[in-house]
């Protein structure tokens, strides 16, 4: 063994040692803009903002953040609140990013500086991040905390309100933001909706969205049959909040009891979502006890009456022990829909990123449905769905489901997912998974009654499906339904690995023509299992297949590459990083993780070592 052999052996083994390198990387902030003055707490200037990314260490050391301003004058932030892991602990929010995607939290306050549309980086370790744009803007800062006073307060930080409602009716303007401090907690099992917008004069939109933020060291608790609900009003984001919803009780063969009536009958949501809204960093689950049930999911939005839906953005929430064995199926992890019937309504798209989705029973994670509602048409995204650097764990339905009955033109773009043990019973009596009531059995599953445009799967990465052997459905990788026959689907380089003799792409009863509409290049196709399989079987359009072992270590939510993987360099797309903001290479790696150093060294010097 030569010298330099031996020093890059040395290299590889401290990077394996060491885990995952990743240059800092800012995925994803809950404020997009606010005024820069106002706060109050004698720290900060401006609106506090969390940032969340990877490879910003999990303390801040002597990491730095710049705010540049409209005219290009750069400042440090007034104060930062906290630096650390995204470990779901105080003084963070409630979301365990760092366990599924191993990522940071970082809050600080924006500075005074010029209005107008400005970025914010981070550096670590002599490295400057990527940009997130944030816009100073005019705007209006509340208070609200337990030692507050609904009626002689003011909003102020030395003078708060006691209540959230009471904030929300007492404040009228629109891009206002208030805090919520010291972990309070709003309703209990009995209130039915218990946090409500219902102010259409403080109505917001893109530009001056309406924040609900949990302040560093603090996670307020939301009960109820329903968490964050609204009417005709938008723009509302709703960041760290530790959420419990549901309108039933669960019983002991784990089906819904003691479901709510009346007005509420079918009604429990974690988050309504708003238009130009967006949902961040929160932890969403049933009730103590409960089990959400009716017709809605965590996080929902529609424009059934009214648009809760255009330009939504749900990232880096955490959703978990979601449904009971026995919801019904019409009730979901997450539901996106428009159905708003005669007037065709035309919405700019929403977006999916950055979840944590585990051992939830309602059917799917990720979910999206419509149907006709009161007139021949039910609208349409206007442009590209994105779903993207979600990780779904032990999933009820289909990691991913998209089900269309009347036409929508958009297509999505679904990468650097991770789905693991998905396609799971849901709607069933908890004893025999035959008897899971229109169940989704696949991965990813596609229905395309009236779907028009092109469906672009690139770079996930699917362990794991159908794991209770429910014997209908497509019970697939990837499962095409339905009875149309326009959608395209392109599969490019992802990763399907079963232990049971399950197929990798598959109809249903209702979808056998549809197959001609799949097709795609450099995918995995691994069978784990004992024995010739005879249903996972790689597809004959897949010329450039991989169909030895993938060499892809699972630990809880999180997947690594082994050393010798065969997936290593044989990727042909273009995307920048990999779920967990490691910097792919231009000869980058098949799924959703890149190989295990975002320096990895090129030609002549990237030799692969076997470490036996």
């Amino acid at each position: 063994m030569t010298k330099f052999t031996q020093i890059l052996l040395f290299f590889t083994l401290s990077i394996l040692a060491s885990g995952s390198y990743a240059a800092p990387r800012l995925n994803f902030s809950d404020l997009i803009s606010g005024p820069d003055t106002g706060l109050g707490d004698g720290k900060g200037s401006g609106v506090v903002v969390t940032l969340w990314g990877q490879g910003l260490g999990a303390n801040r050391k002597s990491s730095t953040i710049t705010f540049t301003d409209s005219t290009g004058k750069t400042s440090s932030p007034t104060h930062i609140y906290y630096w650390k892991n995204a470990d779901g602990k105080l003084p963070g929010g409630p979301a365990n990013l760092f366990e599924s995607h191993k990522m940071q939290e970082v809050a600080f306050s924006i500075p005074n500086m010029a209005s107008g549309e400005g970025t914010i980086r981070v550096q670590v370790n002599g490295e400057i991040s990527n940009a997130l744009p944030f816009t100073i803007r005019s705007g209006s800062i509340y208070h609200v905390k337990p030692s507050g006073n609904d009626g002689s307060g003011t909003g102020s930080f030395s003078k708060p309100w006691k209540t959230i409602n009471q904030a929300f009716d007492k404040i009228t303007k629109p891009g206002s933001t208030i805090y919520v401090h010291d972990s309070l907690a709003t309703g209990d099992s009995s209130t039915t909706r218990a946090v409500y917008w219902n102010d259409v004069a403080a109505s917001s939109g893109l530009n001056n969205q309406y924040g609900v933020v949990a302040f560093p060291n603090s996670q307020p608790t939301v009960t109820g049959t329903s968490g964050f609900r609204n009417y005709k009003t938008a723009g509302q984001v709703v960041s760290k909040f530790d959420i419990y919803a549901s309108e039933c009780d669960e019983d002991a063969n784990n089906q819904p009891i003691n479901c709510v009536t009346g007005s509420e009958l079918n009604v429990s949501y974690g988050i309504e979502a708003t238009a130009f809204g967006r949902a961040v960093g929160n932890a969403i689950t049933d009730q103590p006890g409960g089990c959400s049930d009716g017709q809605q999911g965590a996080v929902s939005g529609n424009a059934l009456s009214g648009d809760r839906i255009s330009g939504y953005q749900m990232l880096g929430n955490e959703v978990y022990e979601y449904g009971c064995e026995g919801t019904t199926k019409f009730h979901h992890t997450t539901y996106m829909t428009i159905r708003s019937g005669g007037n065709n309504l035309q919405v700019p798209p929403w977006r999916f990123g950055w979840n944590y989705l585990h051992d939830n029973h309602a059917k799917n994670g990720i979910h999206m449905f419509d149907e006709n509602f009161n007139g021949a048409n039910c609208g349409s995204p206007t442009g590209t769905i994105i779903i993207n650097d979600n990780v779904v764990v032990n999933q009820g339905g289909a990691g991913i489901n998209i089900q269309l009955n009347c036409p929508w033109t958009n297509d999505f773009d679904i990468y650097n997912n991770v789905l693991l043990n998905v396609g799971l019973a849901a709607d069933w009596d908890a004893v025999d998974p035959s008897t899971s009531n229109g169940p989704n059995t696949s991965g990813i599953s596609i229905t395309d009654y009236k779907l028009l445009g092109t469906i672009n799967i690139f770079n996930n990465t699917i362990r794991g499906w159908n794991g209770d052997d429910n014997p209908t459905g497509s019970q697939a990788c990837l499962g095409m339904k339905g009875t149309g026959d326009n959608v395209t689907v392109n599969w490019n380089n992802n990763v399907c690995i079963t232990a049971k003799d399950k197929p990798f792409i598959a109809p249903s009863y209702q979808g056998p023509g549809q197959l001609d509409n799949v097709s795609g290049l450099n995918n995995a196709w691994f069978y784990s299992g004992t024995g010739t399989s005879t249903a996972a079987v790689k597809p004959t359009w897949d010329n450039s297949a991989i169909i030895l072992n993938p060499l892809v270590d699972v630990s809880g939510g999180k997947i690594s590459l082994q050393v010798s993987s065969p997936l290593v360099g044989k990727s042909n797309n273009n995307l920048s990083h990999d779920i967990y903001g490691v910097a792919r290479q231009s000869d980058g790696e098949i799924g959703a993780v890149e190989y295990f150093t975002s320096r990895k060294p090129k030609s002549p010097t990237n030799v692969k070592v076997d470490v036996k």
